[in-house]
């Protein structure tokens, strides 16, 4: 009856190679058969005209029905990204599985019913993100998700909505689903526009400025920040804080006083950066049992962060690796432990006829093993 034309279908269509690169890369599989015909379509609403053996058929036929778009057999199958034999949308008819199936109500028109797909993206998005009323949200890019985004956002309360957008279009849409702030990137910073819609949460708050600095019944709001020589990044956190009015005090110790601290929870807040080609890396920064006598200086104690970590050090299976360091991550993400600022990039300059000179993961020491001169 009505299927809504996604960016990803136009990216498939456009550059389906490097899209199942991308899959591939991210989930260990490629997403299309590209020897085989294609049938897109994964935001759609239809009619049910007939049922299969063995179906409960709950929902009369005629009625109109959304699903989830997957079809569940022994390998499911992803609708939209399928071949003929399991046409997306785009087809006359298509082939659904009974108990993913959501009969659209009366009340509910067949154009609106479309958006179910991309507005529950958005929905889990802003679920996954755990955010509430005393959250400040910033919305970067305006495209129909993003947008479902703001809605999911306005209806669960969170404020204020920054949205930012280099289309005054789109930038107009976010306003009227709910964005409180509208940026454009070429006129503006978003991070500064959400910095100052920040500081209207701290004020709320009671924390008001005296000076450059906000106070509350005559008390500073000051983080202490342990930090080494060598930490770049200390200087740019206190920079991006103090926009809003918080100082930070930063302490440049020696390493010895820096890790005591760091174990101690002597700190606030502390730059630390490491870099591994192996994802076991996490276990050493956020596994309990380092709480103390280790580098869990964020005192993260979850089971559930520990059962991940464990699992993913017993496993040789690179997708049970994957899948249970991914989890460890979006914990991580959720809990707001982590909060990436900065990233460290190095250049290596090669004379033409070296070759065969490789790094570590960090790029920081060469390996000439294997290096030859032409």
């Amino acid at each position: 009856l009505a299927c809504g034309i996604c960016g990803t279908d136009l990216h498939c269509a456009a550059h389906a190679p490097e899209f199942n690169a991308a899959t591939k890369g991210a989930a260990g599989i490629e997403l299309m058969d590209l020897d085989a015909p294609v049938v897109f379509g994964h935001e759609f609403v239809g009619r049910i005209v007939a049922y299969g053996p063995d179906t409960q058929q709950r929902i009369p036929i005629g009625r109109r029905v959304v699903s989830m778009p997957i079809l569940l057999r022994e390998q499911p199958v992803m609708l939209g990204f399928a071949g003929p034999g399991s046409p997306g949308g785009y087809s006359e008819r298509m082939v659904l599985s009974e108990p993913l199936l959501i009969e659209v109500p009366d009340h509910v028109s067949t154009e609106v019913a479309a958006l179910t797909e991309p507005l529950a993206v958005a929905y889990r998005t802003v679920t996954r993100a755990d955010v509430d009323a005393n959250d400040v949200a910033l919305v970067v890019g305006c495209g129909p998700i993003g947008l479902a985004v703001i809605a999911v956002l306005k209806m669960k309360g969170v404020g204020p909505i920054v949205a930012s957008d280099f289309s005054p279009e789109r930038r107009e849409l976010a306003r009227r689903l709910g964005a409180d702030v509208v940026v454009d990137p070429n006129q503006g910073s978003p991070y500064g526009a959400l910095m100052a819609a920040a500081a209207t949460e701290l004020e709320a708050a009671g924390w008001l400025l005296n000076g450059d600095i906000r106070e509350k019944d005559g008390v500073q709001l000051s983080l202490e920040l342990i930090a080494t020589q060598n930490m770049i990044y200390a200087e740019l956190w206190q920079s991006q804080l103090r926009e809003v009015g918080i100082n930070v005090n930063i302490q440049i110790v020696d390493n010895g006083t820096w890790i005591e601290a760091g174990s101690t929870g002597g700190h606030n807040v502390t730059p630390i950066g490491w870099i591994s080609s192996d994802p076991i890396i996490l276990e050493h920064l956020y596994h309990s049992r380092n709480i103390g006598s280790g580098f869990n200086w964020s005192f993260i104690d979850d089971p559930a962060i520990d059962a991940l970590l464990e699992a993913g050090k017993a496993s040789v299976d690179v997708e049970e690796r994957r899948s249970s360091y991914g989890q460890v991550q979006m914990l991580l993400l959720e809990q707001n432990a982590v909060l990436p600022i900065y990233d460290q990039i190095g250049y290596n300059g090669l004379a033409p006829n070296l070759h065969d000179v490789r790094t570590d993961a960090r790029g920081w020491y060469r390996w000439l093993y294997d290096a030859w001169f032409e």
